[in-house]
């Protein structure tokens, strides 16, 4: 960022999340989980505000080595492990492992709560702090480090862990260099020794009066200040929904990630989920964008928009899609009408693939507007998730 705003002081935006859901029983549903076998759980991708780490915080309960009549004494713990890696802006890349374990249920057999309200009892938070393996003392490195570096993580479970909810989440780290020049600004409150260059610290705008100090067009500082606005929709674009594609009824271990594998066709659309769908259709299942309107600049909020009851909105969204084609270039398309989608073309890479556009969504809860995925020509794509934000730079 080019000034200092507030807004990363006390940051704490969530930028991946995996659940349990709507699943009515844990993952382990027949045959004891291995003790070694990694379980996807989730995959997720992250582009961080400047200054800002991140940190995990998991809602659990006791673990258990139950798997169908099968008891399993050494897996009565569980783990969750991530691996994580931090690409800088310089496209410098840090890879590394972080495990978190639970403990086990004290329960007969490492059982579950089953009572009614027991359970509630029984639900824990674990929270890790995510940064770069780097030493963020050495100036040079933190400078690296701190400039809105992307992160990637990969999810897995590991023994008899029962989930209920990861978050993964910003937290303030530290102060960073301006992005176009070697002055220093606090994007957050800095601890140390304030006088210092690279520890200074404040809860205002801290903005050159030239982009040629100290001389130049003496309108710069204004024009820094209100860059602000304009790098905060770089930076702070809320996620309308993501999804990743693991099942809490899924049975049996993988070691590696598990793809939605849907061939398309040419002459029509192919539902990801369900292939008997062929064209969006309002009355079927999906993903509900019922609120996506309050993701809509200042400008289109007014009296005559909000708060009324079966009202439409459009937002600018960049649709992600991690995963890849067999061959050729199908696309992937996110409908939530007949006339509304954004498409994302695919190909024989793996890795994430974006597509641009407007959206129609709900304003209110009331208002309900499904999202639906689809398929749209005659090859096979694997999909390992995907997610769809606010397109923050329009």
């Amino acid at each position: 960022m080019r000034a200092q705003d507030s807004i990363p002081v006390t940051t704490r935006k969530p930028v991946i999340q995996a659940s349990v859901g709507p699943a009515s029983g844990w993952r382990f549903v027949s045959g004891a989980p291995s003790a070694s076998a990694e379980i996807p759980y989730l995959v997720g991708r992250a582009r961080l505000t400047s200054g800002c780490f991140l940190r995990c915080s998991v809602l659990w309960a006791p673990s258990g080595g139950v798997g169908g009549d099968t008891v399993t004494p050494d897996l009565a713990g569980g783990t969750l492990h991530l691996d994580v890696t931090w690409t800088a802006e310089d496209t410098t890349t840090e890879t590394y492992e972080v495990e978190v374990e639970f403990a086990a249920s004290i329960r007969d057999d490492f059982d579950a709560a089953s009572a009614a309200g027991e359970a509630w009892g029984e639900i824990y938070r674990t929270d890790i702090d995510i940064t770069p393996p780097v030493d963020l003392d050495d100036e040079a490195e933190a400078n690296r480090w701190t400039i809105s570096p992307t992160v990637e993580i990969d999810g897995y479970q590991i023994g008899g862990t029962r989930l209920i909810d990861v978050v993964f989440y910003e937290v303030p780290h530290g102060v960073t260099y301006e992005s176009d020049d070697t002055e220093w600004a606090s994007h957050v409150f800095a601890t140390g020794d304030i006088s210092a260059p690279s520890q200074s610290s404040s809860n205002r705008p801290r903005t050159r009066r030239s982009e040629t100090s100290p001389d130049g067009n003496p309108r710069g500082g204004t024009r820094q200040t209100m860059a602000v606005a304009r790098e905060q929709r770089l930076r702070f674009g809320p996620c309308l929904l993501k999804w990743g594609n693991y099942q809490e009824t899924t049975s049996g271990a993988s070691t590696g990630l598990v793809s939605l594998d849907r061939t398309g066709s040419s002459s029509n659309l192919v539902g990801l989920f369900d292939s008997t769908m062929t064209a969006y259709d309002a009355d079927r299942e999906g993903l509900s964008v019922s609120c996506g309107g309050y993701a809509r600049p200042y400008r289109d909020n007014n009296g005559h928009v909000l708060n009324n009851e079966d009202a439409e909105a459009a937002v600018p969204v960049v649709f992600r899609v991690y995963g890849e084609a067999t061959s050729g270039t199908p696309r992937v398309l996110l409908m939530t009408a007949e006339h509304s989608w954004v498409e994302v073309e695919m190909s024989t890479t793996i890795g994430w693939h974006e597509g641009w556009g407007w959206l129609k969504v709900g304003i209110n809860p009331s208002d309900p507007v499904v999202a639906q995925v689809f398929v749209d020509g005659a090859q096979t794509v694997e999909v390992y998730g995907f997610e769809l934000e606010l397109m923050r730079d329009f």
